[in-house]
């Protein structure tokens, strides 16, 4: 929720290490994305001129070799408790507190990166676009783009069903609405997208789940992102009594939240529904969400 303020607020521009904690204030620029604490105890908030408020969490800053950003700041992604990253509107992608860089989109391409993901180790991360384009660094891979519904008429936010067939490049494919939303699949081979009308789409490994709309649900306000269930640390083949056959590992889940602007939270697959700001008086609307890293622990 963007009101203008943070709250407990922890800047440490010296680096990491540093720690100087000021009290709840004006936050200044206006938030754009978050990211969680690897304990799952806080988050950082980045906003817009690039600054980052670590909340119970380690702020540090940009790594060495780079320089403050040209474009606003658009999105933030952790590196699985190895720093993380932010990412301008011009496609830059800026990392800190160890995490690697892997590389940026191409300067002024037409599809300029919007938000972006990270994958489940860390060692590598997507950028998506306005127009559904993805930009893929390091051990993310590439599993396909979404295609924008865009009809006579329409400005791209048509539905599949008012939409001529002959001005459909990929039906199976296609979202209805602007992509706002990108999401890992639990083994990084594949992603979700989802977009401001509550479309999503299911790449690579991901698995459809549902979605909030067009086809299906009314919606208050429009979708601004989507987050998937975590994914359990990996552990060795457990044990077994003598004689017995091991048991195989549980799969890992497969599931997400959708969010609106509005607070509103719809689940599908394994993503459990653990409330929301819907209905309640909000100074501002939702810019972004995250969710806590898993608390499991592997058996010793």
């Amino acid at each position: 929720m963007y009101d203008g303020r943070a709250y407990y607020p922890v800047r440490c521009p010296g680096g990491p290490g540093s720690t100087c904690s000021t009290p709840a204030g004006t936050m200044g620029a206006k938030p754009v994305a978050m990211a969680s604490a690897p304990t799952g105890s806080g988050y950082r908030i980045l906003r817009a001129d690039g600054e980052v408020i670590g909340l119970n969490a380690t702020v540090c800053p940009y790594a060495s070799g780079t320089t403050r950003p040209a474009a606003p700041m658009v999105a933030m992604a952790d590196a699985n408790g190895n720093g993380y990253w932010m990412a301008g509107a011009d496609g830059g992608v800026f990392s800190a507190c160890g995490a690697g860089f892997y590389g940026s989109a191409e300067p002024g391409h037409p599809s300029a990166p919007i938000v972006a993901a990270a994958t489940p180790d860390g060692g590598g991360y997507w950028l998506l676009g306005k127009d559904g384009g993805i930009f893929s660094f390091g051990d993310a891979g590439y599993y396909g783009r979404a295609y924008v519904l865009s009809c006579p008429g329409g400005g791209g936010s048509n539905t599949s069903a008012s939409c001529p067939a002959q001005v459909r490049p990929r039906p199976d494919r296609e979202v209805s609405g602007t992509p706002v939303g990108i999401a890992s699949a639990p083994d990084g081979r594949g992603y979700w997208i989802t977009t401001s009308m509550g479309d999503v789409a299911a790449f690579g490994d991901a698995q459809a789940e549902g979605a909030a709309g067009p086809d299906n649900l009314r919606l208050a306000a429009p979708i601004v992102g989507i987050t998937a269930v975590p994914t359990p640390p990996l552990c060795g083949p457990p044990s077994s009594p003598a004689g017995t056959q091991p048991t195989s590992p549980a799969p890992p889940p497969q599931g997400y939240w959708v969010i609106g602007s509005d607070g509103g939270v719809f689940r599908y697959g394994d993503a459990q529904f653990h409330g929301s700001a819907a209905g309640e008086h909000l100074a501002a609307p939702i810019v972004g969400s995250a969710t806590m890293p898993p608390t499991s622990a592997c058996p010793v």
